[in-house]
C-alpha cells in the first residue's frame, strides 16, 4: 500500500499535495482511502505490477522494527514528534 500525508493551511491544498505525492504509483481502482485528522492522509493499493515486484509485504506495526524506524525518522525530523 502506498501512503502519503500532507498538512497545509487548508484541506483542499493538503489533498492536492497528497495526490501529487502518489502521482504515477498504485492503482486507485483497486482501492484508495482518505483520512483527515491533523493531516490529510491518502492510502492507495499497489498496482498489480507493483505487487509482483514487491513479492512479499510485511506489516511491522507494533514490532521492534517499527520502533527503530520511527526513532530514525524522529531523529531526522524531530518536529514530527508533536504529530504522534
Amino acid at each position: 500500500m502506498w501512503h502519503a500525508s500532507a498538512m497545509t493551511r487548508n484541506s483542499a491544498s493538503a489533498r492536492a499535495l497528497a495526490t501529487l505525492a502518489l502521482k504515477g504509483v498504485g492503482d486507485a481502482s483497486l482501492g484508495e482511502w482518505w483520512e483527515h485528522g491533523k493531516a490529510m492522509h491518502l492510502r492507495r493499493r499497489l498496482s498489480r505490477r507493483e505487487a509482483v515486484l514487491v513479492n512479499q509485504v510485511r506489516d511491522i506495526r507494533g514490532t521492534p522494527e517499527e520502533s527503530e524506524r520511527l526513532a530514525v525518522l524522529l531523529a531526522d525530523a524531530p518536529y514530527l514528534r508533536g504529530l504522534l
